[in-house]
């Protein structure tokens, strides 16, 4: 089909899926915003990826949300970042799960904090690891605790150690037990000192070894007893004489003093491995 310029809003109105298809990417793209505003959801189901690609971020901008719904996921795959600019909340809050992740990488991580905090819970549960990996510091740290809560235990432990750090404590106060099983040792090492205060004694008593294997000494040096005593004795017998050394006086006292229930845990090697002060609080002194 050619001279679509020429078409008036009428007749592009009635456009079939079919006769969508046969436009050429040079005749969408001189079509007007209010041209390209009259085709129905019918023509643009029928829209291919190159098509899509091929719009003004414009054209794509003034499309409703029913009508950017339309869209066919191989369509929407051929969305660039450019155009994510254009894409308004109320059209990326209509997007069914399969349509999301059909988003490349790249226009994720176009989108705007804005765009990304509009993206609704079940939405964001569909982006892939990839896509997810896309997000920025500042999208993660905007995203509201309902947000997070919806995050899947995959997502979590596709994140890179930036991404970790971005949250807020809050945020990682909001993750469930298996939420936080997902992360692996990449994602458990990157917690700062501030993060970890909000993991609760439960969620790090349900800690793989590999995870608690992840855990730095500055780490286990920012653990509160009250954290600490919710270890399970497989996780304090899995800790390193290097972890051991991160342990404080009073970590040892408290939780660890010999007749202590947790003390048990121990194994003979990381009690060798205690500093002078540290040997002595779990005998059951303290420095005067």
């Amino acid at each position: 089909m050619t001279q679509a310029a020429g078409l008036t809003t009428t007749a592009l109105g009635w456009l079939t899926s079919t006769q969508a298809k046969g436009l050429s990417s040079a005749d969408l793209g001189i079509l007007t915003t209010t041209q390209f505003g009259a085709l129905t959801t019918t023509a643009l189901g029928g829209l291919t990826a190159a098509q899509i690609g091929g719009l003004s971020s414009d054209s794509v901008s003034v499309l409703t949300s029913i009508r950017f719904g339309a869209l066919s996921t191989t369509a929407l795959g051929g969305l660039t970042a450019t155009q994510a600019g254009g894409l308004t909340t109320t059209e990326l809050r209509v997007l069914g799960t399969s349509q999301v992740s059909a988003l490349s990488s790249s226009v994720v991580a176009a989108l705007t904090t804005t765009q990304v905090n509009a993206l609704t819970n079940t939405e964001l549960a569909s982006l892939t690891a990839t896509q997810v990996k896309a997000l920025s510091s500042d999208d993660l740290f905007a995203l509201t605790t309902t947000q997070v809560q919806s995050l899947t235990s995959g997502q979590l432990g596709a994140l890179t150690s930036a991404q970790v750090v971005a949250f807020s404590s809050t945020e990682i106060g909001v993750l469930t037990s298996t939420q936080i099983g997902g992360m692996g040792v990449v994602q458990v090492g990157a917690l700062t000192a501030t993060q970890l205060t909000a993991v609760t004694p439960t969620e790090l008593g349900l800690l793989t070894i590999t995870q608690v294997a992840g855990l730095t000494t500055s780490q286990i040096g920012a653990l509160t007893t009250g954290q600490l005593a919710g270890l399970k004795a497989k996780e304090i017998a899995a800790l390193t004489t290097t972890q051991i050394s991160g342990l404080t006086v009073l970590d040892i006292y408290d939780v660890f003093r010999k007749g202590q229930p947790l003390s048990s845990g121990l194994t003979t090697t990381q009690i060798h491995s205690f500093g002078a002060a540290q040997h002595n609080a779990y005998m059951g002194l303290l420095p005067s």
